[in-house]
């Protein structure tokens, strides 16, 4: 079992919270010749053309079943760290997440000045509050989604899209992957990383 970080949005903290949220799809490149993935061992998928032929390997970046992730997200700490790093604030700072817009943690008896938006993808392990077990990966082209997966992806429902209508979820999910990945990301219908997960409590 190994631990690895993974960003989260905002908007996705809450979900993931009150168990709502137990998957993320992740994008993933592959050349054009790629038709589907097949899981082979761990973290090895087989990479396989239109007849079946293995075309390579790749190992998922996000773990195997059993791993955990841990969440980053953007945060804050005391403005007198605003000129560290984040790899010279130590674990007794005060953090204040941004997705809650509250503090989470205040280690002092005086009032706080917060300091600079931090970016998720540099918050420390030991920042992090929410810990993840991965219970299932797979491999689908990001369109597949199903109405039953975007909600449980924590997607609000929408009759904005491309999606029939009574498809709310996923039409709401078509919405947060392009607030996320860009303008005309959806349509481009890349293979994604299907990450199942359980919050540890």
């Amino acid at each position: 079992m190994k631990e690895r970080g993974i960003p989260m949005s905002g908007m996705n903290i809450a979900p993931i919270q009150a168990d709502i949220k137990t998957h993320t799809r992740r994008g993933m490149k592959s050349p054009a010749s790629v038709m589907r993935f097949r899981h082979w061992h761990g973290r090895q998928w087989e990479q396989l053309d239109g007849e079946g032929r293995v075309l390579g390997m790749v190992n998922c970046p996000h773990g195997e079943a059993g791993d955990r992730l841990w969440v980053r997200e953007a945060w804050r700490t005391d403005k007198g760290y605003d000129a560290y790093s984040p790899a010279q604030i130590d674990s007794g700072a005060s953090l204040f997440m941004l997705a809650d817009n509250c503090a989470h943690r205040i280690n002092t008896s005086g009032p706080v000045e917060w300091g600079r938006y931090r970016h998720a993808r540099f918050m420390p392990r030991w920042a992090s509050r929410i810990l993840l077990e991965i219970t299932e990966i797979r491999v689908e082209r990001l369109q597949d989604i199903s109405e039953a997966d975007a909600i449980a992806e924590g997607a609000v429902p929408s009759i904005v899209g491309t999606d029939l209508d009574y498809l709310k979820f996923r039409a709401g999910y078509h919405s947060l992957w392009e607030t996320i990945n860009g303008s005309g990301s959806w349509s481009e219908n890349p293979f994604v990383w299907v990450i199942i997960f359980r919050r540890i409590k």
